[in-house]
């Protein structure tokens, strides 16, 4: 469930179009609990454009697994310097397991989605993950 100011009638929510939408997250949150998770897709991309025509220097984050392509690294230094932005760049611990993974992304995006993202509550979770 979104927090209370992210209440919006979902009639509502669907007559605005994109860059709407994010102002309204953007005057509901504020900019520094308003953040673009972004794995540098062409959507996220137009996204992160979106929000910086909005506020300067979005907060934007990604998460490295250390398997992403060389392409996506470039493509993180470009938006960086279009925006004058600084990518907060996540990483999972070492040693865990694709479940751990899958558990860390739901974790990041859950703190996403609530405003709150703190790097320290996804260590955490990772830290009462199984190794199997």
């Amino acid at each position: 469930m979104p927090p209370p100011e992210l209440a919006i009638d979902a009639g509502a929510a669907e007559s605005l179009d994109a860059r709407d939408l994010l102002a309204f997250a953007l005057r509901s949150l504020g900019r520094d609990r308003l953040a673009i998770a972004s794995s540098f897709g062409a959507e996220d991309v137009v996204l992160i454009d979106l929000l910086a025509s909005l506020v300067p220097r979005p907060r934007v984050f990604t998460l490295d697994t250390g398997r992403l392509p060389q392409e996506t690294y470039d493509l993180m230094d470009q938006v960086r310097r279009r925006y004058a932005i600084d990518v907060e760049v996540y990483f999972p611990k070492a040693g865990h397991t694709k479940l751990d993974l899958v558990r860390y992304y739901l974790a990041v995006a859950d703190g996403a989605l609530r405003g709150a993202f703190i790097p320290h509550e996804i260590l955490v979770v990772l830290d009462h993950c199984s190794d199997d």
